[in-house]
């Protein structure tokens, strides 16, 4: 069982890495001379060309940059970029690396801009090389200029500012058609629809508006250990053993699994996210006691455990992007494995039983708190505490506490 996960493991692992570079969309490219190039568009990251392929067989994509094409469209989300000349504020946004300053640092770039909103006020959007967020608007066919919202320390105080200057811009561009500027969020829903209700207002219906994602899926794999302990509750006798009253430790014992993460992207709080993970583990338990000069007893219990874990998990916006989660798990108990040795002085009883001394029910129910950080946009490693519980008859039960540790890796970058 535990090389067959393994080996599952390990496939996934490089069979993404394999594909990560290569995974390609359907969608078209609309040349300068607006041509229309149908086919598969790959790579389409900030501040990187897109890779064109007529056919997905094709060995050598051809490569364009922002400034060689109009725009280029993906069919699975209907998500349209272009390419454009655009002045972007490149202030540092993430705690830890603000300033104590409000000026915006503007330099202009040549970038693909996603399309949210086209109608005689448009709305774009684009992340930049740290993942920061900017949204951009043009009115009619005139100059794009970027929704400014700064983020910096008051020099005095060293307080976090957040310098929402993006209202005041949609104030005076939108005074034809006021609405309510002083408490909408620099978030794509409520920007998509302060634009949509201007484009109404102003009498021109938007000629495109890109259709809401629900939510974000992220795959991920992890791989750990875990220190653990047993004690059994109630009073059970088990032939030559005392159940009650032993007491269980697991050495360091090794964790498999696959999980997935879904972030509702129109939730008010992008931190705050769930997941569900299969994990794989195979536990080693002991126990060691005796009387010196007269017998040993070594009692030992084996068994693996492949369990479903749903947590809900919240994640902080900072430099070194800590998160926290809790949650619940049950497991199926397998290849049980027991070894009762008593060693007398000169002369050695070993007992070898085919079925557990004390047998645990086929399922086992937990909970479960970790910490953890993010790093690397796909790497994370996490502390774990969790408690489970395995029936062994009405009024006994088998209990569990371990310390685990795990680094994992997502198989794409997701949203930050």
């Amino acid at each position: 069982m535990n090389k067959i996960l393994l080996c599952f493991f390990l496939f996934v692992l490089v069979s993404s890495q394999k594909t990560q570079g290569q995974n390609f969309e359907e969608g078209f490219v609309v040349s300068l001379q607006n041509d229309t190039l149908r086919g598969f568009i790959g790579g389409k990251e900030y501040g990187t060309n897109i890779r064109f392929k007529k056919l997905l067989s094709d060995k050598n994509p051809v490569f364009f940059k922002p400034a060689q094409i109009k725009s280029y469209s993906l069919k699975a989300f209907g998500e349209t970029y272009i390419g454009a000349v655009v002045s972007i504020d490149i202030k540092p946004s993430e705690y830890g690396s603000l300033e104590n300053n409000s000026v915006p640092k503007f330099v202009r770039d040549t970038i693909f801009l996603q399309v949210l909103v086209k109608g005689k006020a448009s709305l774009y959007v684009a992340d930049d090389r740290s993942n920061k967020k900017h949204f951009f608007i043009q009115l009619g066919e005139g100059e794009i200029a970027e929704l400014i919202r700064i983020k910096y320390l008051n020099p005095t105080t060293g307080a976090l500012v957040e310098s929402d200057i993006f209202r005041n811009q949609l104030q005076q561009l939108f005074a034809g058609c006021p609405q309510k500027y002083s408490t909408l969020d620099y978030r794509e829903p409520a920007l998509k629809k302060a634009f949509i209700t201007y484009n109404e207002c102003a009498g021109s219906i938007p000629v495109f508006i890109q259709k809401d994602i629900k939510s974000e899926v992220i795959l991920y794999l992890v791989l750990g250990g875990s220190f653990g302990k047993g004690i059994y509750s109630g009073d059970y006798n088990s032939g030559l053993l005392n159940l009650s009253s032993v007491k269980f430790t697991s050495p360091l014992t090794p964790i498999l699994g696959i999980g997935i993460e879904l972030k509702p992207i129109e939730s008010k709080n992008l931190h705050l996210s769930e997941t569900a993970e299969f994990l794989w583990k195979r536990y080693s338990f002991s126990n060691q006691t005796g009387i010196p000069n007269s017998y040993q007893r070594n009692v030992k219990y084996a068994y693996s455990s492949s369990g479903i874990y749903l947590t809900v998990k919240y994640s902080l916006n900072t430099k070194l992007k800590p998160y926290f989660r809790i949650g619940i798990s049950e497991s199926i108990i397998s290849e049980q494995r027991n070894q009762l040795l008593l060693v007398y002085t000169n002369t050695t009883y070993n007992t070898n039983y085919n079925e557990p001394i004390a047998p645990f029910s086929k399922t086992s129910f937990g909970y479960f708190g970790g910490v953890g950080l993010s790093f690397f946009k796909r790497f994370f490693g996490e502390f774990r505490y969790e408690s489970a519980i395995n029936s062994v008859s009405p009024a006994t039960a088998f209990t569990t506490t371990s310390l685990n540790f795990l680094v994992g890796y997502r198989l794409k970058k997701g949203l930050e």
